[in-house]
């Protein structure tokens, strides 16, 4: 969200419409919009070990999601910490 915001920006979109964009990406959730993102750059997470869920999480937050949803799709606190 955050990027799609800078991104907006940066093309001269602001205000009613950059909010109105956003919304409507948004609509489906932020976390199900994570989990697309993962799934197109890392598939599926299912079996994979810490190392790679930390690096799933850093890449969310690095396109804009914020660190609690980032965690919690990539499933870093799955094993109750980390």
């Amino acid at each position: 969200p955050r990027l799609i915001r800078a991104r907006l920006a940066a093309a001269g979109i602001a205000g009613d419409a950059a909010r109105a964009a956003l919304e409507a990406t948004l609509d489906e959730g932020e976390d199900a919009l994570a989990r697309r993102t993962l799934a197109r750059r890392y598939g599926d997470l299912g079996a994979a070990d810490a190392d790679t869920r930390r690096k799933a999480a850093a890449y969310l937050v690095r396109r804009g999601f914020s660190p609690e949803v980032a965690g919690r799709v990539a499933g870093v606190f799955a094993d109750g910490g980390a």
